[in-house]
């Protein structure tokens, strides 16, 4: 497996366009994001910014979605309808309202490991990997300023070089608490 291409942040996250949705909508993503091991270690900023750039997409009963061994670059949340799942023309699961597929598109140049077929007519909720790569590139860049900041206002490491603490920011990670 090859970790694909860094995104092209001259395009920049201003240039993405942002899709509006209801409460209930964005919430059902959410949750549906949280679920889902590859998303779950997120922070709220990033699943909501991932959350603004998904589009719906209406799919025909019948239609294939993702063909197993075909490359893929979309990661999409079932809104309505039923998918089957299926690995070399045997079925091996369901995805209904909720469930999500494709993750694996947004970080790696893979081909797909199964084939998603609608059974219905169907909603899904879609993301593609360059605007995917993009969100968290700048959220990256943002952190590693915040992290920058923090570390000079630490004491003990007021005598490090600007380079030493820019190392310091590949180990440290940000942790947010509840007031109280």
């Amino acid at each position: 497996v090859v970790i694909s291409k860094a995104p092209n942040l001259e395009f920049g996250i201003k240039n993405l366009s942002r899709v509006p949705k209801s409460l209930d909508q964005v919430n059902h993503i959410k949750d549906a994001l949280m679920n889902n091991f590859f998303f779950s270690s997120l922070s709220c900023d990033e699943l909501d910014q991932i959350i603004s750039f998904m589009s719906l997409q209406n799919i025909d009963a019948g239609k294939v979605v993702i063909k197993q061994g075909e490359p893929g670059d979309y990661f999409y949340v079932v809104e309505a309808g039923t998918f089957s799942y299926s690995v070399s023309g045997v079925t091996v699961g369901t995805g209904i309202r909720g469930s999500s597929f494709g993750e694996l598109a947004l970080m790696y140049d893979a081909l797909r490991t199964a084939s998603v077929q609608a059974d219905t007519d169907a909603q899904l909720w879609a993301l593609d990997q360059a605007t995917f790569k993009t969100i968290l590139a700048y959220s990256a860049k943002g952190h590693a300023g915040l992290a920058l900041k923090s570390l000079e206002k630490v004491k003990v490491l007021k005598g490090l070089h600007q380079d030493d603490l820019k190392k310091l920011i590949n180990v440290v990670s940000i942790v947010k608490y509840k007031a109280g």
